[in-house]
C-alpha cells in the first residue's frame, strides 16, 4: 500500500535526484528526431508508391506525414518527461508533484503521473499540479490529496480520506465509494449528469462554511506548494468557482454519521478531515 507518513520533527525539504537536460536542449532533441523520421519517410513513401500506385504518391505522403507527427509527440513527450519535466519534493508527511517548466510533453498529454496514484493511502498529503491517470486515490482510507484533473475511476472504493480535484474527472467517478469525501469542480455539468457513478453517493453543493473554508485552504496550499496556475487563477475567482464545485458524499458515510440523505443540505456534514484542512490553515497563519 502506498503509505505516508508524518517525518520526525527534524526532518528537511528533500528532492528525488535525478538527471536534467535544460530545457532548450530537450526541444533540439525532438525537433531532431522528428526530421530524422520525417526524412527517413520521405523516401521511403515514393518507394513504397511505385507498387501502390492506384491509391497515388500523394496519398502515400499523407499518411507519411500522419506517421510522422504521432511517432513526434510520443519521442517528444517521452523525451521530455524523462529528462527534464517532474520535479518530485517530499516536505514532511506531503507529497509535491509537478511541473518543473512550462513542457512540450505537458501541452501535448498533460499527463504528469499515471494510474493507481494513492492506492490504499492512509495517510499524509499529496500535491499534484497536472492529470493523474485512471483509478486515482483507489481504496483511499486516510489520505488528503489535490489534483488538477483524473482519469477513469477516480476514487473507487475510497473509505476515508479527502480529494480534491481541480478539473475534470473522468467516467465512474466515486464507484463503490463508501467512506471520505471529494471535492470536483464541474464547470460543464457533465459530471453530475454522466460522469459521476452515484450509485452509492450524493452530490451536493458546496454550501457548509467548514466545507467552503476548507476547500478554499487546500486549493491555497497546493497553488503555495506547487505554483500551479490553475489553482492561482481559481482562488482569483473564488466567487464564481465556488458554485461550480461539487461535494461527493457517500451514501454510508451519511448512515455512519447519522445524516439523512434528504436533509444533508441542511445538516451540518462537514467531514473530520475537512475540518481539520481548514483549522491546519489558521494554526499556519498564527506561527508564521
Amino acid at each position: 500500500m502506498a503509505t505516508l507518513l508524518p517525518a520526525p520533527a527534524d526532518a528537511v525539504n528533500s528532492e528525488s535526484p535525478s538527471r536534467k537536460l535544460p530545457f532548450y536542449r530537450v526541444l533540439w532533441i525532438q525537433v531532431l528526431v522528428a526530421m530524422a523520421f520525417a526524412i527517413v519517410l520521405g523516401y521511403v513513401a515514393p518507394a513504397r508508391a511505385v507498387a501502390m500506385k492506384p491509391l497515388g504518391d500523394a496519398f502515400i505522403r499523407m499518411i507519411s506525414m500522419i506517421v510522422t507527427l504521432i511517432i513526434f509527440c510520443t519521442v517528444a513527450a517521452g523525451i521530455a518527461g524523462m529528462e527534464n519535466l517532474k520535479k518530485v519534493g517530499r516536505v514532511g508527511g506531503m507529497a509535491l508533484i509537478y511541473f518543473e517548466v512550462v513542457s512540450t510533453a505537458a501541452l501535448l498529454i498533460g499527463m504528469l503521473v499515471g494510474n493507481v496514484v494513492l492506492y490504499g493511502a492512509t495517510t499524509g498529503e499529496a500535491f499534484f499540479n497536472g492529470m493523474a491517470g485512471e483509478r486515482f486515490a483507489v481504496r483511499n482510507s486516510g489520505a488528503t490529496a489535490v489534483v488538477e484533473s483524473v482519469g477513469d475511476h477516480g476514487c473507487e472504493y475510497m473509505t476515508k480520506g479527502l480529494v480534491v480535484v481541480l478539473g475534470r474527472a473522468g467516467r465512474n467517478f466515486a464507484a463503490g465509494m463508501t467512506g471520505g469525501i471529494a471535492f470536483v469542480l464541474d464547470e460543464t455539468g457533465e459530471f453530475a449528469g454522466v460522469l459521476c457513478n452515484q450509485a452509492s453517493v450524493d452530490l451536493e453543493p458546496v454550501s457548509d462554511p467548514a466545507d467552503m473554508q476548507a476547500l478554499q485552504n487546500l486549493i491555497a496550499r497546493h497553488v503555495e506548494a506547487t505554483g500551479s496556475p490553475r489553482g492561482k487563477w481559481i482562488l482569483e475567482n473564488w466567487g464564481e468557482m465556488l458554485a461550480k464545485f461539487v461535494k461527493v458524499f457517500p451514501h454510508e458515510y451519511k448512515r455512519v454519521l447519522g445524516i439523512p440523505r434528504y436533509q444533508a443540505s441542511k445538516a451540518e456534514t462537514a467531514h473530520p478531515q475537512v475540518v481539520a484542512a481548514a483549522a491546519g490553515r489558521k494554526q499556519e497563519a498564527a506561527h508564521g
